[in-house]
């Protein structure tokens, strides 16, 4: 056991090596090692190389650079197993507009509906047209917090309330831009 070289044991101190040192930065940073690829992949022979995503999400892109300082500096080798790094996708910060985003909240508060500010690292359209044009958007709340999987769920009443807010806040834009 002494010479072997099991590359997935060594990624596995390394993961919980990241979420140590992860952890000690902002309390608001998510992150998530969601994909592991193992090379070979059978189950009777000792895997050789090992491919893992990071990937974190912060609303200050100063917070991402200290993340990006943490990859870094992992170490060389791990368990006799080199170990590196490659950043493959970046994006900045999308900040929504200001006035839709008071619309939104306006909207929620006439309606009587409890709201809060979500800051959203997942790649939704918005992200995109926000370059284009002002946007926001509006979260449904979803059954146990649980989003992008099968377990989400969103009530019918739930989602009527989102319509609501939806609705109120175009008509306020629509009032404001006359």
């Amino acid at each position: 056991m002494q010479y072997r070289q099991d590359s997935l044991y060594s990624v596995s101190k390394l993961i919980i090596h990241l979420h140590n040192e992860l952890d000690q930065l902002d309390p608001a940073l998510v992150y998530t090692t969601g994909e592991i690829e193992c090379h070979p992949n059978i189950h009777t022979v000792i895997p050789d190389l090992i491919d893992f995503s990071l990937d974190s999400r912060h609303v200050d892109p100063e917070v991402i650079g200290q993340v990006e300082e943490v990859i870094k500096f992992i170490p060389e080798e791990i368990e006799n197993c080199k170990t590196e790094f490659e950043l493959v996708w970046k994006r900045d910060t999308v900040y929504f507009n200001k006035d839709l985003v008071e619309y939104v909240r306006d909207a929620a508060k006439d309606l009587g509906y409890s709201n809060q500010n979500i800051y959203s690292g997942a790649g939704h359209d918005a992200q995109n047209i926000a370059e284009l044009m002002p946007t926001t958007m509006i979260f449904a709340p979803s059954k146990g917090g649980h989003s992008h999987c099968e377990e989400e769920f969103t009530t019918v009443e739930d989602s009527t309330r989102a319509a609501s807010i939806m609705l109120r806040a175009v008509l306020k834009t629509d009032k404001a831009f006359r």
